[in-house]
């Protein structure tokens, strides 16, 4: 049985923040905290992982980085501020630093010992860059 049609004690619904840090206008968060409020048992946990190979890893045909420093002090500061108006609604914001396809499915799994079902929620984005074919 689905965890959705499931009559749970307790359902963790986990929010990825990935590229839309905003909170006002932002149809994917929104329709998390909509199925968190269907829970009543519910918990929202907002996650953001820092994956340290985008600050690293070289960009194609380049010997520079795929994220300067001006990029990347932007970003701290952008999930500094995002984490301060989340902790202001009541929702910290859970910040990670691993890769993300580690980092989630270890934290589902950590948090499925304890809570009997997990929803996981993420803004659709595909890069410009990643839609062509070379």
């Amino acid at each position: 049985m689905s965890a959705l049609t499931a009559t749970p004690t307790r359902h963790l619904i986990l929010y990825w923040f990935r590229n839309d840090l905003r909170l006002h206008d932002n149809p994917s968060l929104h329709a998390a905290l909509d199925l968190s409020k269907s829970f009543p048992s519910s918990t929202f946990l907002p996650l953001y992982i820092f994956d340290d190979r985008f600050l690293t890893q070289r960009s194609r045909n380049s010997k520079h980085a795929k994220s300067g420093a001006i990029r990347a002090n932007f970003l701290r500061e952008s999930v500094r501020d995002l984490r301060s108006s989340l902790t202001k609604l009541g929702h910290p914001l859970h910040i990670l630093h691993d890769r993300p396809e580690s980092a989630i499915r270890d934290l589902a799994g950590e948090c499925n010992r304890f809570i009997s079902g997990t929803d996981i929620s993420l803004h659709h984005y595909v890069h410009p860059f990643r839609q062509r074919s070379y």
